[in-house]
């Protein structure tokens, strides 16, 4: 019911989140039309399934603009969105969701683009213009093969293509291929989320889900064994979704019981939005420690390995 009532001012909120969330996701030929397209065309898909004919029509649309320009904006891209077309498509992608009331499956979709700000916006404290994050806080190297290295400073920002980078360079290209299986992931996470939503609603049967879940927890096995580079990005995807799960069961059954609130003067603060609140902001916190230790791990054991080669390659010379 409180949801309800604040909804109608939350939706500018979330507009403009997934605007921006879209645009800090751009920067390869081909990234972000092509991430925004497998995530709509999974939304189009939990839309038929949630049986929502708002979420169907406008998904169409959108998946007929994009395809055409995702044709030109691939590498080597003869056009490029710039910030009116990234900040266009997360609105596109907002109003699906809105107009759709898929709002569980759109943040799931999205997800890869959400991860990226969180890292971004965390690791540079605060709202920065992504020219100022490039000339000071650069995320990437270019090398003269057209190949691309996470940079290992420890001020540089950390987004996701930093942490798949991490791994090793790679040419652009190959790089964009594993923003597009990581958006596929999330599409089918997109796709689980309905199902899970209806099986808790009892209109959708146990045994269809398990089996689609399999079938998905196959494919998912498949990709990440396919795309190496994307294991560890996925697993603290999975791990926070996880943990989100447990956090609004917690939510649901304990916190939101609790009776006492806190007066300050003329406000009363409920004391389960703070323990909520203080709970989010551990997990963030938590969640970000750990992806900094995974991305320092897999630096170092770059660099140990670059090491080796050279060393071995000195040998062969001398």
């Amino acid at each position: 019911t409180r949801l309800s009532i604040i909804y109608p001012f939350l939706i500018p909120i979330l507009v403009a989140i997934f605007a921006n969330t879209t645009n800090m996701l751009e920067g390869y030929n081909g990234e972000g039309s092509g991430t925004i397209l497998i995530a709509v065309f999974f939304l189009f898909i939990s839309a038929i399934i949630w049986d929502s004919a708002e979420g169907v029509i406008f998904s169409v649309p959108v998946i007929a603009v994009l395809i055409p320009f995702f044709l030109f904006n691939k590498y080597p891209a003869k056009i490029f969105p710039g910030d009116v077309g990234t900040l266009s498509m997360g609105v596109m992608v907002a109003g699906i969701m809105l107009f759709g009331s898929i709002e569980v499956a759109a943040f799931c979709a999205l997800f890869i683009h959400i991860f990226n700000s969180f890292y971004v916006i965390y690791s540079v404290r605060g709202f920065f213009e992504s020219d100022k994050i490039r000339e000071g806080k650069g995320d990437i190297i270019l090398l003269e093969n057209d190949q691309i290295k996470a940079s290992d400073k420890k001020d540089a920002a950390l987004t996701l293509p930093r942490l798949i980078l991490a791994k090793g360079p790679l040419t652009e290209p190959k790089l964009v291929k594993n923003f597009f299986v990581i958006s596929v992931i999330c599409g089918i996470f997109a796709i689980l989320s309905v199902l899970f939503t209806q099986l808790t609603k009892m209109t959708l049967n146990i045994g269809v889900f398990l089996t689609v879940l399999i079938s998905f927890m196959l494919l998912i096995i498949y990709l990440l064994k396919k795309f190496p580079r994307i294991r560890g990005v996925i697993t603290l995807m999975i791990v926070l979704l996880v943990t989100s799960i447990f956090f609004f069961l917690l939510i649901e059954f304990i916190i939101i019981a609790v009776p006492f609130s806190i007066e300050l003067g003329i406000i009363n603060i409920p004391v389960n939005l703070i323990i909520i609140f203080g709970l989010g902001i551990i997990g963030l916190i938590g969640w970000y420690i750990i992806s900094i230790k995974y991305f320092w791990f897999q630096i170092n054991k770059m660099k140990e390995k670059t090491q080796k080669t050279e060393g071995v390659h000195h040998e062969i010379i001398s």
